[in-house]
């Protein structure tokens, strides 16, 4: 499943982002997004607001509580992300295991679409602006630094990326929307 314009833009994206003041840093910052940590951020983000939201009503303090359903976003996309591997198949470029000549056929180490890096990392920049706006720029400069990352290191086809920051900000977004609609009913 090589898209002709996926595989130009991976070689294109591929070759400039593997420079090599940019490959160290791209190296770290792809750890920021394994699906298992934003998992495990979004358990404790549940939980932080979660208690944060019971002080306020014990205080009995009206103002804007933070949002708890937008944490669902995360297992959700996560869920949604397995199955479509599973049911797209696609495999990673094989181009950079040629050129690393790690000699490993890129079927075995996992399927390529969408990147549950790039879900996981876009739908936490998303709560997390919605938390700690003031944070925006940089929770979305990771996020970015994250999905050109993936790419960077060979690991997924642009278009990976791009399906997975969309599928993690509509799994955050479907919560954001119930999360206004039962406030709204409250009043």
């Amino acid at each position: 499943m090589d898209f002709t314009l996926d595989a130009w833009l991976f070689h294109w994206m591929f070759q400039w982002l593997h420079q090599i003041p940019w490959l160290p840093v791209l190296s770290w910052l792809t750890h920021l997004g394994d699906p298992r940590s934003i998992l495990f951020v979004a358990v404790l983000g549940f939980l932080e607001t979660t208690v944060v939201r019971r002080k306020m009503a014990r205080l009995g303090d009206k103002g804007n509580r933070p949002a708890v359903l937008p944490w669902l976003g995360i297992p959700l996309a996560a869920l949604v992300t397995g199955w479509l591997k599973e049911m797209v198949g696609r495999s990673r470029p094989a181009e950079i295991f040629s050129i690393l000549k790690l000699g490993l056929d890129p079927r075995e180490i996992g399927r390529s679409f969408p990147s549950g890096h790039a879900v996981g990392i876009f739908a936490l920049a998303r709560i997390l602006s919605l938390r700690w706006p003031k944070g925006r720029g940089g929770w979305w400069s990771i996020a970015v630094g994250v999905a050109l990352s993936r790419v960077a290191l060979g690991m997924h086809w642009p278009s990976d990326v791009a399906a997975g920051a969309l599928i993690g900000l509509g799994s955050v977004e479907f919560f954001v929307w119930l999360e206004q609609k039962k406030t709204v009913q409250r009043r």
